[in-house]
């Protein structure tokens, strides 16, 4: 870590932390800063269980999903073994990617220079190279990461020796078996792409508050659920837990987040498996995939996949227009309302702790 790549979190984390600034939001100018996105990017998007896909989109050997985890691509693919298995998605020749979307092949193949691998990482054909002497098949298979397999959705660490999924959040085990979260089932029918011109923080900030639905999203959101109930959001760590009920009373709506990043919702009607991606300070990309629950009539999940999509429009011009006039600089932080904009401040927390860890691992090998 740079030396002033340092003094800017530590100028961070003393307006955080300063009396009184309990309050209020994550400081303002933490949000346009190109350094401190370097940093957040690799360390806490790079280096996290982020949720990929749903299960049942890698259910069948073969089949495959492309992802960018921090600063490094990833592929994930379903083995002739029945094995998920996760790897860097560069080809160890030359760097060009072994799977450049989502699909489903008997091999990863560079197409590049025609380099191609097994499901399994192995190399197979390496053309031209092969009879070069010295040349070790073995010793250039695809780089592996950790995956895992959590009630339907597939996650992704790019640390090949990452802790377990749920040893890293023990938060989705206790919060999911109370609440009975499970993916597992859902058929997924439809993915979105959305660039928000915002910071990913200032994204989250939206995202965990629903302090703005009855104004905002008066017609999309808050018609298909009792949006007042996300308030009562339980935290366990990095994982956030909200739990609504559906229009007309027909059963729960439970929302699972992990910070930062991961979005995963589960209700009688359709499921959600969401992830943001940074692009830059000021702009961060939305991946949702949409999938009918079990007994859910296949037109009413297209509706409400619909109503879901209209309502990030409706937060994507929130963000312009906010992003706009905290470019001004003439705002610190803002204010938080306690209650329905508390878990605004603890996902600030979440990304100070951050903070703060990244500073102790710096001085401890330093010292």
């Amino acid at each position: 870590m740079a030396a002033e790549l340092e003094t800017r979190i530590e100028r961070i984390l003393a307006l955080a932390r300063a009396p009184g600034a309990d309050g209020r939001t994550f400081p303002y100018e933490g949000l346009t800063d190109s350094m401190l996105f370097a940093f957040e990017r690799s360390t806490f998007f790079g280096r996290a269980w982020q949720a990929l896909a749903f299960e049942a989109e890698l259910a069948e050997p073969g089949q495959r999903v492309t992802a960018m985890l921090g600063e490094v691509p990833v592929v994930v693919a379903r083995g002739r073994d029945g094995e998920l298995r996760g790897f860097v998605n560069l080809c160890r020749h030359r760097g060009y990617p072994v799977a450049e979307e989502d699909g489903t092949g008997p091999l990863l193949l560079c197409r590049y220079h025609g380099w191609s691998y097994g499901l399994d990482g192995c190399l197979l054909r390496a053309p031209e190279a092969e009879g070069q002497p010295g040349f070790d098949r073995a010793a250039h298979g695809l780089l592996p990461i950790s995956v895992s397999a959590w009630r339907g959705v597939v996650f992704a660490n790019t640390d090949p020796d990452a802790p377990l999924l749920e040893e890293a959040h023990p938060g989705l085990t206790s919060f999911g078996t109370e609440c009975g979260f499970n993916l597992s089932t859902y058929r997924p029918f439809r993915s979105l792409r959305l660039m928000m011109p915002g910071n990913w923080k200032l994204l989250t900030d939206n995202v965990v508050e629903c302090y703005h639905c009855a104004s905002m999203h008066a017609r999309t959101l808050t018609s298909l659920y009792k949006t007042g109930d996300f308030a009562g959001a339980r935290w366990e760590g990095q994982v956030r837990h909200s739990a609504s009920v559906v229009a007309g009373g027909r059963g729960r709506h439970d929302c699972m987040q992990i910070i930062p990043g991961t979005f995963l919702t589960a209700d009688v009607v359709i499921g959600i498996v969401g992830r943001f991606v940074p692009r830059s300070p000021t702009e961060t990309e939305l991946h949702f995939r949409f999938a009918a629950a079990p007994a859910a009539d296949p037109e009413e999940a297209v509706r409400f996949a619909d109503v879901w999509a209209a309502t990030l429009e409706e937060d994507r011009t929130i963000l312009e227009r906010q992003s706009v006039g905290l470019a001004s600089g003439r705002l610190a932080a803002g204010v938080l309302v306690s209650g329905p904009e508390t878990c605004l401040a603890r996902a600030r927390d979440v990304v100070l702790n951050g903070y703060e860890e990244a500073l102790a691992h710096r001085r401890t090998r330093s010292s």
